[in-house]
């Protein structure tokens, strides 16, 4: 539940999945301090001792917290396997904070490779494609309701008529976008 983010998943329903999947990996999609990462490292020791847990995080703010906390966190890093960030910055954070030096960690970077993908020239673009406008708003991906797309159909009602949107990508939503 989004609106419960903060505190966790539930319990018991956690420990089940856990329990009944027996997975080699649980990779954890969320901060190295989060109470994800606690609840699936901890119940795991009940549930699946032979599941490896890892976790990819983007936290690049420095973590502030007491004695207390280092002891929660430090002794809940020994349950992990490893995890990745992703930039250099929430790396060295994790780091300086004492995730375990023997534990792998890694950058894995999260964007569009530059030095693959390279801008094209809107003029040529924008020929090529016959759009004749000013402005042009873009979306790549799946065309389903949890990308936002409603969102999107419904902002660029409120722009002036020389900003289109161009939308590529097919799925479910695609005869509700399609024009």
């Amino acid at each position: 539940d989004p609106k419960r983010y903060g505190l966790g998943f539930e319990f018991e329903p956690l420990r089940k999945v856990i329990k009944q999947n027996q997975a080699d990996v649980v990779h954890v999609w969320d901060e190295p301090v989060s109470h994800c990462l606690y609840q699936v490292s901890w119940l795991r020791l009940l549930a699946s001792r032979k599941s490896k847990v890892l976790f990819y995080g983007f936290q690049n703010t420095p973590y502030k917290w007491g004695v207390l906390g280092q002891i929660i966190w430090k002794s809940t890093w020994i349950q992990v396997a490893g995890g990745a960030t992703a930039n250099n910055e929430a790396l060295n954070i994790l780091s300086r904070a004492g995730f375990p030096s023997n534990r792998p960690k890694e950058r894995i970077f999260w964007g569009i490779p530059t030095d693959l993908f390279k801008p094209m020239h809107r003029s040529s673009l924008k020929q090529k494609l016959n759009l004749e406008c000013e402005h042009i708003v873009g979306f790549v991906g799946r065309l389903v309701p949890e990308k936002g797309l409603a969102w999107l159909l419904a902002a660029m009602r409120r722009l002036p008529p020389q900003v289109h949107c161009l939308v590529i990508g097919s799925g479910p939503m695609s005869s509700e976008i399609e024009l």
